[in-house]
């Protein structure tokens, strides 16, 4: 295993023999031509899975070579030298960046382990020295973070995000696996209590920002989770059990819930779709337009919003008013009592129904 004390000593030994890069560069070409000669004959196999000597030793050659040279030199003379050693060997520079990220990847690791010890500037130069790639020092800095929020007590992990250098972005896709299981937690907590309640605390409110803004979890985000957790907690047998009122109350809660976390959301569309799928799983077809024509006869502004909630046409609507409308209009003229709620109507409407109320009376009269 590779540790910083094998490149300290190469630099070392370099000094000591006053090698320049050019020199150095030789050297390691001589070693790599020994090397080629020792393992020429060994199978591919060996040479290309990691943990074996035969891999370790090609990896470290190279990681050497390439620390040695890039300490003092520029970067056209690193990547002549370590062209010349990669025809050698016959490997391409993507694997030849692999096996030296895969080296220096356990010494910076244990650097992080007291990421809170150190600032961005020590883990800087530490990558620097190692000629750790940034996308391997960007994973390990995720999966160093993520470690830290799967802890019970992870202290200040916006601190921790800074020293690791991770924007905010890097910090949500981080905490994307860990916290928002939590989130969603305690977001259907508050769902039930909106749906016993028809109503959402301030309390509620504040407190799921705050677990939103301490695991950075975008507010459009957080309509989805929303959307998901209300998928959860919203069964058939609620809606089947409530009063339509009663329903679109706990929607209209719901509705507040997502946008008090999502305050400049321009939809609410994620919401609606949950309440229209688990409605029309509550209902058939048949049984839906039952329930609309019901509560036409209720609550005509309740009645417009399911149908609007369930995506139901204005012309499908205005024929079951019409009905609800005829059916009142027959009853007053049967008792000679005009339901006081005929006025809430269309007056257009009142006088279609009406004529056709008419015609209907007029034919049982010729009919007897």
């Amino acid at each position: 295993e590779l540790s910083t004390k094998d490149m300290a000593d190469c630099v070392h030994l370099l000094e000591i023999l006053n090698l320049d890069s050019p020199a150095a560069g030789d050297a390691f070409f001589e070693v790599s031509l020994a090397m080629y000669r020792e393992l020429q004959w060994t199978e591919t196999q060996l040479l290309e899975s990691p943990g074996t000597i035969e891999y370790e030793k090609i990896s470290k050659l190279f990681f050497l070579l390439k620390r040695v040279i890039s300490s003092a030199d520029t970067e056209e003379e690193l990547l002549y030298e370590m062209n010349r050693i990669r025809s050698v060997f016959s490997f391409d520079a993507a694997d030849i960046a692999l096996r030296c990220d895969e080296l220096a990847a356990p010494i910076y690791a244990q650097a992080l382990e007291g990421a809170r010890l150190v600032d961005s500037t020590m883990l800087e130069k530490l990558r620097e020295s190692l000629g750790l790639s940034k996308q391997k020092a960007i994973e390990m800095h995720l999966a160093t973070f993520q470690n830290e929020l799967a802890k019970e007590n992870r202290g200040d992990m916006e601190e921790l995000g800074t020293i690791l250098g991770l924007s905010d972005t890097e910090k949500e896709q981080a905490a994307a696996g860990l916290t928002r299981d939590l989130f969603k937690a305690a977001l259907e907590i508050a769902i039930k209590t909106v749906i016993d309640q028809s109503d959402v605390s301030t309390e509620q409110i504040d407190n799921l920002k705050q677990t939103m803004m301490q695991n950075w979890i975008p507010p459009e985000t957080a309509l989805l989770l929303v959307a998901e957790a209300y998928e959860k907690v919203l069964t058939v047998p609620i809606i089947q059990s409530e009063e339509l009122s009663t329903l679109l109350a706990m929607h209209r809660a719901v509705l507040a819930l997502g946008l008090a976390l999502a305050p400049s959301t321009t939809s609410t569309e994620p919401l609606d779709a949950k309440f229209r799928n688990m409605y029309r799983q509550a209902y058939t077809t048949a049984q839906i337009g039952d329930n609309l024509r019901s509560a036409l006869a209720i609550d005509r502004s309740d009645a417009e919003s399911l149908a609007r909630l369930l995506e139901i046409d204005a012309q499908a609507v205005n024929v079951l008013l019409k009905q609800v409308l005829m059916s009142r209009l027959e009853s007053a003229v049967a008792t000679n009592n005009a339901s006081p709620q005929i006025a809430e109507y269309p007056q257009e409407l009142v006088i279609e129904c009406a004529l056709a109320v008419y015609e209907n009376q007029l034919k049982k009269i010729r009919r007897k």
